[in-house]
């Protein structure tokens, strides 16, 4: 019988509140928004930054144009995109004198643009997205450059000049990897009257958006081919089926493309956080193979 009188009273009160217009006076809730027309396209859709500044710095009032021009080895540029988006990184390459490699880091916080493997490398997502935070883009030519992972969530990006110079790149953003329906587009909304409880409620659908994806949007990890698994650089995952094994040995082959090849040898019964050692075959390097080993 109580529940039956509080649903009916809930209820009742919802038809308050969606009878009042959003310029009702004298109610304890603050003006709705406007419901914000959308209707989903087949277009791609780019998450582009709120600031560009020059240097390793998260003060954005040294924000510089959307061009990042690298003049020497060394010369980095912070990008803050405002909120946490998902997606590949892309840039257009405008200039360039001959050719040129950048390290580019990805975080959620700023302080992980700090270290060198930025807020990674990831334990989980192994088949979704990345799982290094930092990466190494050869550039050769004038054009748009895409990365080939995802990286899942990110607000900071820095971008370093680790080999060449005379580089300018322009319009960084990330093609986005998930839905980016404006959250007054969507089918409900609350406002409260205390602020806090607004931006609480907006946690919700925006953790939904970078969180949930449509099937066949995202990016696989392994290419197969006629030769075999095409593996470009994760770290290796954990599984549930391998949890209090016995000592085993474990073969495989395997012919590198470039940089080398890994595994790593979990030392922890649960394996969830996938801290065990990771050993890495490479080899000498001939001209032109990347100034930094990601």
């Amino acid at each position: 019988m109580f529940n039956t009188q509080l649903s009916g009273i809930f209820i009742a009160l919802l038809s308050i509140v969606d009878a009042a217009p959003p310029s009702a006076s004298g109610v304890p809730w603050p003006p709705l928004p406007n419901p914000e027309p959308y209707s989903a396209t087949n277009r791609k859709s780019y998450f582009e930054p709120v600031s560009i500044s020059s240097g390793l710095t998260s003060n954005t009032t040294n924000i510089t144009s959307s061009r990042l021009t690298f003049n020497a080895v060394g010369d980095i540029f912070t990008i803050d995109y405002g909120v946490a988006v998902a997606g590949k990184a892309t840039f257009e390459v405008l200039a360039l004198e001959d050719y040129a490699q950048i390290e580019v880091k990805y975080s959620e916080a700023y302080n992980g643009l700090e270290n060198p493997q930025g807020d990674g490398p990831f334990a989980f997502a192994n088949a979704l997205a990345a799982t290094f935070r930092v990466e190494t883009f050869n550039i050769t030519e004038l054009g748009n450059i895409t990365g080939y992972f995802i990286q899942g969530s990110q607000r900071w990006q820095s971008v370093k000049l680790v080999k060449g110079s005379g580089l300018t790149l322009g319009n960084p953003a990330f093609l986005s990897s998930i839905e980016t329906t404006p959250l007054a587009a969507q089918d409900g909304y609350f406002a409260s009257s205390n602020s806090v409880y607004t931006v609480i409620w907006a946690l919700g659908p925006r953790t939904k958006q970078m969180t949930c994806f449509a099937p066949g949007t995202q990016t696989a990890t392994w290419d197969i081919t006629k030769n075999g698994a095409y593996i470009r650089g994760q770290k290796p995952a954990s599984t549930a089926k391998i949890v209090n094994l016995s000592n085993y040995t474990l073969t495989f082959e395997a012919m590198i493309d470039y940089g080398g090849t890994g595994w790593r040898v979990d030392t922890e019964i649960d394996a969830i956080q996938a801290t065990g050692p990771i050993f890495v075959l490479t080899s000498e390097y001939p001209d032109g193979s990347f100034a930094n080993i990601d």
